[in-house]
């Protein structure tokens, strides 16, 4: 898939060849497996997903978020957004995460978000400045479904894949920033 898009999903677009490089190599076309980073991957609903997910303990977390997140109207009502848009500018002292980290707006970050759910928090923070990154959202859960749908179309470079943080198929220090809102405490 060098230079091409990932395209002919509902789950939005991969422009140029910065997933290969990020993964190591192409984007497995849809049923087809490929060995990236010594993690064996699949490409099923047009999204990349790892072979060998949720096994063990990690199987409960994987199917328990799933089911979370896929309840949209218990998160994406107008005073939850607005709460929650509240507290990440308190967090970040007025800034957006970008700013935060001292990005001036010349260069585009790579920006990890694992654990991504159905993509909430990432929506929120980059509302301003998703054109100014290249994200990549990861998540155990199908829920990486919900945020592809539902991010996408706001962030004109993105990749979603369904995966277990605790071995990520992408390149040692391939980000500018991760973020992992609500997650650390759920991970072995």
């Amino acid at each position: 898939m060098s230079g091409a898009s990932l395209s002919g999903t509902s789950t939005g677009t991969v422009r140029g060849d910065w997933v290969v490089d990020l993964l190591g190599g192409s984007v497995p076309e849809e049923g087809e497996t490929a060995l990236r980073q010594g993690q064996l991957l699949t490409r099923h609903g047009g999204l990349v997903r790892s072979v060998d997910l949720g096994v063990g303990d990690q199987a409960q977390t994987r199917d328990v978020f799933a089911f979370k997140w896929s309840k949209q109207d218990t998160y994406q009502s107008k005073n939850l957004t607005e709460a929650q848009i509240a507290w990440l500018d308190s967090r970040y002292g007025g800034k957006d995460l970008l700013q935060h980290h001292g990005h001036s707006g010349t260069d585009t970050m790579f920006v990890l978000d694992a654990g991504m759910g159905a993509g909430f928090p990432s929506k929120l923070i980059f509302r301003d400045n998703s054109h100014q990154i290249r994200l990549v959202g990861a998540d155990i859960s199908t829920a990486v479904d919900l945020a592809a749908r539902e991010i996408a179309p706001l962030a004109r470079e993105s990749f979603f894949i369904q995966c277990d943080l605790m071995h990520l198929p992408f390149r040692e220090r391939s980000f500018d920033i991760v973020m992992s809102e609500g997650v650390i405490h759920h991970t072995p």
